[in-house]
């Protein structure tokens, strides 16, 4: 009995494999998504499946599962608060957010790397990351529409924090030149999460290692 649950299970993730590869494939050619691809239970199951199996399957070693989770559990929260959101964030809590998304994708591309074959390796980690993937950019589409919008009112606050100032400018570029400023302003939020670990005494190496193994 649990055996054939199992296998059910299998073929419904598949299946959803499937749905979420042509939406992908939708996005990048003809720039618009197919309907079941959007659908909230789809990248529901894709996402908790995903982040379920790495973590019963333990593909690193214990002292880093503690690492694992709190990369994972952050990258949820993002991807979760985005697709429930109704405007932008404030500027500073935006960029942390695609960090954050940049940062989990990176995860799931080095769990491609650690599970050592090559139809797990496309099957299990793949949809995840370009769920992320997909969300990066419709943050970036998103963040150029009304922070354009607000421009063109004469509506776009302005502060003396530089720091904010800062993180308007970057939300309004193109993503061939904010996507790399983004990747930069990972390593700070990564040193940051190491910090906290280090000081409960967590082992955090594998922080340091999502983006030098990808």
């Amino acid at each position: 009995m649990v055996e054939i649950f199992l296998l059910f299970m299998g073929l419904v993730y598949l299946l959803l494999f499937l749905f979420v590869i042509l939406d992908f494939l939708c996005f990048l050619f003809e720039g618009d998504r197919i309907w079941i691809g959007r659908t909230l239970l789809v990248r529901y199951i894709i996402l908790l499946s995903t982040n379920l199996y790495f973590y019963c399957t333990k593909p690193f070693s214990p002292d880093q599962r503690v690492s694992v989770c709190v990369l994972l559990v952050l990258g949820m929260a993002a991807y979760l608060y985005c697709i429930h959101r109704k405007s932008l964030a404030p500027p500073i809590l935006e960029v942390i957010v695609n960090c954050l998304l940049l940062l989990g994708s990176g995860l799931y591309g080095s769990f491609a790397i650690q599970m050592g074959n090559m139809w797990l390796s496309v099957v299990c980690p793949l949809p995840a990351m370009l769920l992320f993937i997909m969300m990066l950019w419709d943050n970036h589409a998103k963040a150029v529409n009304e922070l354009g919008a607000l421009c063109e009112g004469g509506e776009l606050p302005l502060s003396e924090s530089w720091t904010t100032q800062f993180c308007w400018f970057l939300l309004q570029q193109k993503i061939r030149k904010k996507f790399p400023v983004l990747l930069m302003l990972c390593l700070p939020l990564l040193l940051c999460v190491v910090a906290v670990l280090l000081l409960f005494g967590q082992n955090s190496d594998l922080l340091v290692r999502v983006f030098t193994e990808t």
